[in-house]
């Protein structure tokens, strides 16, 4: 007999962020596609955790991306430092 093929749910592959106290998604991709799910969260955006490499954290833009007061190079510059702990 056949094994039924199981059903890839990114909302139930995550990680829980202690710092950012929310779900780290394992990929971009997986973060996207419960954004989708969700109707409440088309405004949310998927950024890199700082504390979890190669983790995405699903929320509202930093309030620095929305002002335009940083890029999304120097959101990712910042994200990098706060990983390697070191502080510009």
């Amino acid at each position: 007999m056949a094994k039924p093929k199981q059903s890839h749910n990114p909302a139930a592959c995550y990680v829980w962020c202690e710092q950012c106290e929310r779900p780290a998604y394992f990929a971009r991709a997986d973060a996207r596609t419960v954004r989708k799910q969700r109707p409440s969260s088309k405004k949310l955006s998927i950024f890199p955790c700082p504390h979890i490499e190669g983790r995405f954290h699903l929320g509202h833009r930093p309030p620095e991306l929305s002002s335009g007061n940083i890029d999304r190079r120097t959101q990712a510059l910042t994200v990098a430092a706060l990983r390697t702990g070191y502080a510009h």
